[in-house]
């Protein structure tokens, strides 16, 4: 299995991250991230060879979600993580430029009908003819015209998150525009449902305010 940035059209690499599931030494499963040469972002899901434990067959692939990203080559998201009780993660990035100035219509990480600007919660594992479900306690199922993968919102390109191991906590960080950077935080018991965050802006009751809003000048995070 060897994802390559050859033929992407993306501006940073095509495998973004990767990801192997709590019961990784039965199933034999990893998901990793990429972008397509088409540009879009997917998560695709591999089996590990019995021949060789440290490979895994290509052949085994199978597209778990998919997302299209053809209006710009950067903001692609990329980090997967799994929590104790084996649900996948997903951060997508908004789907814009550098100065936004290619995600028509503006506003998808507020956008409840987008995956884009989020991050997700789903099960990967193919249930009949579904690629993936949804777990039933994600904030937003069972509401019309809204992804229920979402698990929070108004994200801008969360390319790296990460679970506290000790406190469940969870730490996001996020892309801003040409002033600061972010990093937001999600106590493990208010589990950032539902949350809206906005990269370096003050934002709502249950918002996810940024736990941190580092200046450019301080450093960078992912273009």
């Amino acid at each position: 299995m060897a994802p390559s940035s050859r033929g992407s059209r993306s501006d940073t690499p095509a495998r973004r991250g990767i990801a192997f599931p709590p019961d990784y030494s039965t199933s034999g499963l990893l998901y990793v991230y990429v972008t397509a040469r088409d540009g879009d972002v997917e998560v695709r899901e591999y089996r590990r060879s019995r021949r060789d434990p440290n490979v895994a067959r290509s052949s085994s692939r199978r597209v778990v979600i998919t997302q299209s990203h053809k209006q710009a080559a950067n903001h692609n998201g990329g980090q997967l993580q799994f929590d104790a009780a084996g649900r996948l993660w997903i951060g997508i990035g908004d789907g814009g430029d550098a100065n936004d100035s290619t995600s028509p219509p503006p506003g998808n990480g507020q956008r409840l009908s987008t995956l884009f600007g989020k991050l997700l919660r789903i099960d990967p594992r193919k249930v009949g003819t579904r690629a993936y479900t949804v777990p039933k306690d994600n904030p937003f199922v069972g509401r019309d015209q809204v992804r229920p993968e979402i698990w929070a919102r108004g994200l801008r390109n969360p390319f790296r998150f990460s679970f506290d191991r000790r406190t469940g906590d969870l730490w996001i960080g996020d892309v801003g525009q040409g002033a600061r950077e972010e990093v937001d935080f999600a106590p493990a018991a208010d589990g950032l449902a539902a949350a809206r965050t906005t990269a370096g802006c003050a934002s709502k009751a249950r918002s996810g305010r940024p736990a941190s809003r580092p200046a450019r000048s301080q450093g960078q995070s992912h273009p």
